[in-house]
């Protein structure tokens, strides 16, 4: 007799900063029609609590790991899906929760693996300002305790090069404020030394160029991590340009 088909896992997904679901909403809709259910606790800095944060990256991370634990605790297998600023705080916050980890532990559940969709995969005592300067970008400085967009720069051509203008504006006014320690936080462990790990590469992504995409993935296998990569041409949001061959990307791997 055949054995029945394997459930599909759920998705957890961390988003990017400055911007909510609107973003990631055409991709959403298409994985859920495929029968994935996705688990989408929105950034704590990306809501008006991130004023009342001590320490907004630290709390990201706590907030993210309590809806990870959640569902390994109950014994769910899923996978953790992260744009942009989300491979920050996914590269932390999964720490620990590995299936295999957890197995060998004598507990069920767990997720794996870890997707990075054009996201920042962080190393351990190396911020983001020091992997990729806000001076050296050019676009982003700091102003208080925000991190922002400096004038004078297209910044929809930026992040939503592969749109109309008119939908590039539409985005534009749908972004919120991000706080300054985000880019600063120094990561005390991370989880794709122990977690099976994919890169979706995006090509013509205008604000996390390709080229250095290639670069931080490049540095990680020469320091012996396995990554397993693959490329979508699209722009730095892929789930609003191109969320169907985003999503036949991505669920492969789970």
């Amino acid at each position: 007799m055949a054995s029945p088909p394997k459930a599909k896992p759920a998705i957890l997904f961390i988003e990017g900063a400055w911007r909510t679901f609107t973003a990631y909403d055409p991709f959403f809709d298409i994985v859920r029609a495929r029968g994935y259910e996705l688990i989408t606790p929105l950034l704590l800095t990306n809501t008006p609590a991130w004023k009342t944060l001590e320490d907004p990256p630290v709390d990201d991370i706590n907030h993210m790991a309590s809806a990870a634990r959640d569902l390994a605790d109950s014994g769910r297998e899923f996978v953790c899906v992260m744009h942009s600023y989300g491979g920050a705080i996914g590269t932390e916050a999964m720490a620990g929760l590995g299936v295999d980890e957890r197995r060998a532990r004598g507990l069920a559940g767990g997720v794996t693996p870890l997707i990075y969709i054009t996201a920042f995969m962080v190393e351990v005592g190396k911020s983001l300002e020091d992997t990729a300067p806000a001076a050296q970008i050019g676009w982003i400085g700091y102003e208080g305790d925000l991190k922002v967009f400096l004038p004078g720069f297209d910044i929809g051509g930026k992040w939503y090069n592969d749109l109309p203008k008119d939908k590039q504006q539409r985005q534009l006014a749908q972004t919120i404020p991000h706080p300054k320690a985000g880019p600063f936080r120094r990561p005390e462990v991370v989880a794709y030394d122990k977690i099976p790990t994919t890169f979706v590469y995006c090509t013509e992504d205008n604000a996390f160029p390709y080229t250095v995409q290639r670069a931080l993935v490049a540095a990680h296998k020469s320091n012996g991590i396995h990554v397993d990569e693959e490329t979508v041409e699209a722009g730095h949001y892929p789930f609003l340009s191109v969320p169907e061959k985003l999503a036949d990307v991505v669920l492969e791997w789970c």
